[in-house]
């Protein structure tokens, strides 16, 4: 699932469109008030993207992903009992379910590298195996 604000304002150099019409990608909306009120009150302390998929997320129960540090604090203290979720979980993920080639991920991080741009933390749990595809 991608909220609509981040799939339409926030991930413009990754095109996800064929992932959406194969059904491998939901776009969901702030739909309840209640989402919506959220929306407002996150926002006060986070960006836009992170506020609209933080208030679906926390709303429906539903994982967060997220590398924002902000939005990590503020998520864990709101609704500790949501499950966060980083850009490198998901890849490494990927890499164990698919089985890709070494340079596919190796593609896919580099990919990630320059046009999100994202480079972890040398904190981040996953950093060594990170650096292990990219150097």
């Amino acid at each position: 699932m991608v909220s609509d604000y981040v799939y339409e304002s926030e991930v413009l150099q990754f095109d996800l469109k064929s992932l959406v019409e194969s059904g491998l990608l939901a776009v969901v909306s702030a739909d309840t008030q209640a989402e919506q009120n959220m929306v407002v009150n996150l926002a006060v302390y986070l960006d836009d993207g992170e506020a609209v998929t933080g208030a679906i997320g926390v709303s429906r129960n539903w994982a967060i992903a997220t590398d924002d540090k902000k939005a990590l604090s503020l998520f864990g203290r709101v609704a500790p009992h949501i499950e966060l979720v980083s850009t490198l979980a998901m890849v490494k993920y990927w890499a164990e379910e698919a089985a890709p080639s070494d340079e596919e991920v190796r593609g896919a991080l580099e990919e990630l590298l320059t046009g999100a741009p994202y480079e972890p933390n040398s904190s981040h749990p996953l950093y060594a195996w990170w650096r292990n595809y990219v150097s």
